[in-house]
C-alpha cells in the first residue's frame, strides 16, 4: 500500500497545482479554467442533484438540504462572515464529510463536494477533507483531492504525503491520533457500522503497518490504539471485529504486554461478538498464549464465555490439524477446566475438557501436563464430589 501511495504522489506536484490564479477556480470535477466559466447556479444544481442521490441512499443527508444546500447559500461569501458564523459552518461541513465517508467513491458525492468547494471552500478544511478520502487512497479521486489542498512545511501533520504513509504513521503519534479520532467520529455518526468497511480496513492497515515499522511499542502508542481495538472487539460488525483481531495479533506478536492488558483483550475476544468468526477469534487467543509466554492466566469471565462455545473442541482440533501449535493455550484451558470441574464442581467444565481430550490428539509429552493439572486441582480440594471422582477416573 505504501508503494502504491508513494507512486501516486510522485506523479503530483501538489504545491504547484494548489496555487490558484485569477482565471481559475478550484474544482474536483472540472479543470480549473473550465470551472471558472461555470456559474454558481450551474454548480449549485450539480451539487443539489448529488445531494438528492445521497438522500436516496441515506436519509441522514436530508438535514443538509435546508442548510448547506439552501437557496440562500448561493450568495454566501465566507470572507465577509464573522468568526462565529464560520466556525458554526465548519462544524456543519465536518458533519457532512463524516456522513459521506461510506459514499466517497460514488459520483453523487463528487457532485456534492464540487458545490462545497465552490461556495464554502471546503478544501481549506484540509484535515477533514483528507481524512474523508484517505481510506480510498488508491482511487483516482483521492489524487484529485490532493491537488486541491495545500501542504505546509515539515511541521505540518499531513506533510507525510511526500513520504511513505506507514513510515509516517510509525514516526508521528499525532497522525495516528488523527486516524483514531476520525474513526471514532465515524462510528458515532454512522449507526450502521457495516457502511464503514473501507474506513475500518484503513484503520487496520495503518495500525498493523505502524506496529510492523516500529522497533519499540511505547505507552503513548498503546494509549492511542487500545481503546479502538477494544471497541472493535466489542463490535457485532464483522469487518470491525475482524480488523481488531488482526491488529491484536500484530500487537501481541510485536511486544510484551502487561497481564492487566492481556486480561482485557482475552475477556473481549472470548465474548465472540461475531458468531461466525469464532474460529478466527480462537486462533487469536491461541496466538496470545503462544507469544505472551509470561501470561499464565485466563480470566474467570473468559472461561465462562469459552465454555459456552460448543464447537470449541472441533475448533482447536482444526487449528492443530492446520499446523498451529495449540499447546500453550490448551494447557491454560485444561488447567482452568480442571480447577472448575474439581474445585467448583462445574459439570460443564468437566464435559468440555473431556470433549477436548476425546477429539484432540495430543503429544505423549502433553499427557504429563494434563496429569499435573489434575494433581494440582486435586491437591487443593479436600473433598471431591462423586461426579468429579468419576470424571477423573474416566480421564
Amino acid at each position: 500500500m505504501a508503494t502504491s501511495l508513494a507512486d501516486q504522489l510522485q506523479r503530483l506536484n501538489v504545491l504547484e497545482t494548489s496555487v490558484l490564479r485569477d482565471n481559475k477556480r478550484p474544482s474536483l470535477l472540472f479543470n480549473p479554467k473550465e470551472a471558472a466559466t461555470l456559474s454558481k447556479e450551474t454548480v449549485y444544481q450539480i451539487g443539489l442533484e448529488g445531494l438528492e442521490e445521497l438522500i436516496q441512499k441515506n436519509e441522514v443527508f436530508s438535514q443538509f438540504k435546508h442548510t448547506l444546500f439552501h437557496e440562500k447559500s448561493k450568495s454566501f461569501e465566507r470572507s465577509v462572515q464573522t468568526t462565529e458564523i464560520n466556525e458554526k459552518l465548519n462544524k456543519s461541513l465536518r458533519r457532512m464529510l463524516l456522513s459521506m465517508s461510506p459514499y466517497f467513491l460514488f459520483n453523487c458525492s463528487h457532485k456534492v463536494l464540487e458545490w462545497l468547494i465552490c461556495i464554502f471552500s471546503i478544501h481549506d478544511l484540509r484535515d477533514d477533507l483528507l481524512m474523508l478520502c484517505l481510506p480510498y487512497h488508491e482511487s483516482t479521486m483521492f489524487v484529485r483531492v490532493l491537488q486541491l489542498v495545500k501542504f505546509e512545511d515539515k511541521n505540518d501533520s499531513f506533510y507525510f504525503f511526500k513520504q511513505s504513509l506507514l513510515n509516517h504513521a510509525a514516526s508521528d503519534i499525532g497522525f495516528l491520533k488523527y486516524v483514531t479520532l476520525y474513526l471514532k467520529d465515524l462510528l458515532k455518526v454512522h449507526s450502521k457500522h457495516e457502511l464503514l468497511s473501507v474506513a475500518i480496513n484503513f484503520f487496520c492497515i495503518v495500525f498493523t503497518g505502524t506496529l510492523e515499522y516500529l522497533d519499540n511499542i511505547g505507552e503513548d502508542l498503546l494509549c492511542q490504539m487500545l481503546p479502538l481495538i477494544i471497541k472493535g472487539l466489542n463490535s457485532t460488525t464483522a469487518d470491525f471485529y475482524a480488523a481488531s483481531l488482526v491488529v491484536t495479533v500484530r500487537l501481541v506478536t510485536k511486544t510484551t504486554l502487561s497481564d492487566h492488558l492481556i486480561d482485557k483483550l482475552v475477556e473481549k475476544i472470548s465474548e465472540f461478538s461475531v458468531s461466525n468468526l469464532k474460529k478466527e477469534a480462537s486462533l487469536v487467543l491461541k496466538i496470545i498464549y503462544q507469544s505472551q509466554e509470561h501470561y499464565k492466566n485466563i480470566p474467570s469471565t473468559a472461561i465462562k464465555n469459552i465454555l459456552t462455545i460448543q464447537e470449541l473442541p472441533k475448533i482447536l482440533d482444526n487449528l492443530q490439524s492446520n499446523g498451529n501449535s495449540i499447546y500453550p493455550f490448551l494447557k491454560r484451558l485444561i488447567s482452568c477446566f480442571t480447577h472448575e470441574g474439581v474445585n467448583n464442581d462445574e459439570k460443564l467444565s468437566r464435559d468440555v475438557m473431556k470433549a477436548c481430550l476425546d477429539l484432540i490428539k495430543v503429544k505423549n509429552t502433553f499427557v504429563f501436563t494434563i496429569l499435573r493439572c489434575i494433581l494440582d486441582a486435586v491437591n487443593t480440594k479436600l473433598q471431591i464430589s462423586p461426579e468429579a471422582q468419576n470424571w477423573l477416573i474416566e480421564i
